[in-house]
């Protein structure tokens, strides 16, 4: 370990102290296990559409899934996008120096936790009595007024170390577009399903925010080779 380190000095003379090399691969570590989880979340769901085809997906939502033998897999799903948040929550910190910017951050560690609650707890089938496991996702479920919040009040602010130039706008505006998309399952959450669409919608929510994690993750590490002395 010690020639290791003494190794990485080596490549980063007089430039980064050991401390703060090993924040740096940290924050490299989180982020990009936040993009795995990320990934895997949208493959796990995009896998479903075709492993469980009686499940509509213009009418009903990701977390019907648990309702057939896909179970497990819905709830991996929901757990990896909550971990996702967490990590790159974590990740974020550090640089945010934005009183306004860290209460998106703690919105977005909250709607991470929820998530995981979400898939840890599968919904009850309609029409059957309430369970307590029902009613816990009925209420993790709600996260989505969290976490349209959290992205905007994260990528609104200015977080040192990011370039908003290059990186910055196409956050932005996946965050409106979850902000969009919440704003329709709460106030119009009726009238789409009566349309036949509450599942499209609910879809395009967790398309559009997996797509800003992973955007804001790969600025993230943008932002570190950028300020890497290696750079």
């Amino acid at each position: 370990m010690l020639y290791a380190q003494v190794g990485l000095q080596a490549q980063y003379p007089q430039r980064l102290t050991i401390s703060e090399l090993m924040e740096m691969l940290m924050k490299n570590f989180l982020t990009s296990a936040s993009i795995l989880a990320a990934l895997i979340f949208i493959t796990l769901v995009a896998a479903l559409l075709f492993l469980a085809p009686d499940i509509d997906p213009l009418r009903s939502g990701i977390s019907f899934y648990a309702l057939t033998r896909y179970r497990i897999i819905i709830g991996l799903a929901l757990s990896l996008v909550g971990v996702s948040g967490l990590l790159l929550a974590i990740a974020l910190w550090p640089a945010t120096v934005s009183p306004t910017a860290r209460i998106g951050l703690v919105l977005l560690i909250v709607w991470g936790i929820t998530s995981i609650l979400a898939g840890a707890f599968p919904l009850d089938a309609p029409g059957s009595a309430p369970t307590l496991s029902g009613s816990i996702h009925n209420l993790a479920g709600l996260n989505f007024l969290l976490v349209a919040p959290a992205l905007l009040l994260i990528d609104l602010s200015r977080p040192s170390g990011v370039d908003p130039i290059r990186s910055r706008p196409r956050t932005l505006w996946l965050a409106w577009l979850v902000f969009v998309f919440a704003v329709l399952l709460f106030i119009f959450n009726g009238p789409l399903v009566s349309a036949g669409i509450g599942g499209l919608i609910q879809r395009l929510y967790w398309l559009v925010l997996a797509f800003w994690l992973l955007f804001k993750a790969q600025q993230i590490l943008g932002a570190e080779r950028i300020l890497s002395p290696a750079g």
